[in-house]
């Protein structure tokens, strides 16, 4: 067991949305973007921003929300400033997504791949899994406290 409840967490989240496809990954990234942006679904499967509906169902919502969803999500675990500019990296720069470290890696790079496949692009994202073991630490008295030049 990981010492980071985080990890733990975020590893189960990972194994729960490799059972879906990919599509419904995708829904599960709306609905935290909804969260963060305190958008509510009704007891009638409408949801609800500013007290206006804003779309019936997850689907709709993910649909209309695509563009932001993804710049909201690539705004939260990286420097580019959206989605367009991670596509657009100069230099073949393809995106090492770190899945371990965050679920919401995973439904970004499915949309990244099908993008990049869409525009003719080579790129895919490479995407770093959660490991069912813990990574190695090493313990504190094997850590030097400073490492001193040769003289």
């Amino acid at each position: 067991m990981h010492s980071n409840g985080h990890m733990d967490e975020n590893g189960a989240a990972v194994a729960a949305l490799l059972m879906l496809p990919k599509p419904q990954r995708f829904l599960e990234l709306a609905r935290a973007y909804a969260t963060a942006r305190g958008h509510a679904i009704t007891g009638s499967g409408r949801v609800v921003a500013d007290q206006r509906v804003v779309a019936h169902g997850w689907s709709a919502y993910a649909k209309r929300f695509r563009p932001q969803i993804l710049d909201w999500v690539v705004g939260e675990v990286s420097r580019f400033d959206g989605f367009q500019g991670l596509l657009t990296a100069e230099n073949g720069y393809y995106p090492t997504m770190r899945i371990d470290h965050d679920w919401r890696m995973l439904p970004l790079a499915d949309a990244y791949d099908a993008e990049q496949e869409e525009r003719g692009d080579q790129r895919r994202a490479f995407r770093a899994m959660p490991s069912p073991e813990p990574a190695d630490v090493p313990e504190p008295e094997d850590v030097p406290a400073a490492i001193a030049p040769r003289a």
